[in-house]
């Protein structure tokens, strides 16, 4: 168990397993590192059972949920038992919602790695909660590990609302991913992030850019609004920025980048000269799509 993760699928996986952590006084959870829930189906019974035996799960370091409302909703204790861990440095959260927000807020966890990933939303008429838009932010969730956490990358992940009112300090994190979601107001990254070093974007603007005048002109606005944002907060370098120069430039990041990869084709090559001088990096590594 110490060498390898434990990957549960479904009801009959989980019973096996709580059965055979059970001998010993139960105290083959100390040797359990890695877990992956895969079961989407989990049965209020074992769902019990396995709350009741993780807080001996001591040196869990790696958690990941492959439906984690499901999962997490099949008993009232789940959330807060994976919450009450005290080891976990590196967690995967798919299809995450109300219960992964209420097992986020408690936790305590060193966490140095986070990833969300939502490919289905379909949780959302469930929970009656007005501020769940500002809980479910990224910033927010992960902000009782906002002193470890040096890694962050959330796909898909789109409902939560644009801004914060105030933004929790990370203060080690180094490398931000943001994939598949709309472009954002980029300032507040550097208000959460002040010592990020990487930066990687792939935008779903990127995918539905048009080129006709009036469209092209919303862009050059939305790039201005971010480039005045950065003007108040911004980073004083970045290492290295990864994605589409359209993106790139819906961005508006206005400081020195070291080290920019970028992706262009026929129609975003007008960018590529804006992101460029704006950037002023030392090395450009441009790949050209056809």
């Amino acid at each position: 168990l110490l060498e390898k993760t434990v990957e549960l699928n479904d009801n009959r996986h989980v019973h096996s397993f709580l059965r055979f952590m059970r001998p010993h006084g139960r105290r083959r959870w100390q040797h359990l590192k890695s877990l992956t829930m895969c079961c989407s189906k989990l049965s209020s019974t074992l769902a019990e059972a396995l709350a009741n035996d993780l807080p001996r799960a001591s040196r869990l370091e790696t958690l990941k949920l492959e439906d984690a409302e499901r999962t997490l909703s099949a008993h009232h204790n789940l959330a807060l038992a994976f919450a009450a861990l005290r080891s976990v440095k590196h967690v995967e959260i798919k299809e995450g919602h109300q219960h992964t927000c209420r097992m986020l807020e408690a936790m305590r966890w060193p966490l140095e790695s986070a990833i969300l990933c939502n490919d289905n939303i379909r949780h959302t008429t469930e929970w009656q909660d007005t501020d769940k838009l500002d809980r479910l932010h990224p910033a927010a969730l992960f902000k009782n590990a906002r002193l470890t956490l040096k890694k962050l990358k959330y796909k898909r992940w789109r409902e939560y609302n644009e801004s914060l009112p105030t933004y929790p300090v990370y203060p080690n994190l180094r490398t931000l991913v943001v994939e598949a979601g709309w472009a954002p107001r980029s300032a507040q990254w550097a208000l959460a992030y002040p010592h990020l070093e990487s930066l990687v974007v792939h935008s779903i603007d990127t995918d539905v850019m048009a080129d006709d005048p009036e469209e092209l002109e919303g862009y050059a606005e939305f790039r201005r609004e971010n480039l005045e944002d950065h003007l108040r907060c911004s980073w004083a370098r970045l290492e290295k920025f990864s994605g589409t120069v359209f993106d790139l430039y819906l961005l508006g990041i206005s400081c020195p980048i070291k080290h920019i990869a970028i992706q262009t084709w026929e129609d975003t090559l007008q960018f590529v000269r804006p992101v460029v001088v704006g950037a002023c990096p030392e090395r450009l590594s441009l790949t050209f799509l056809r």
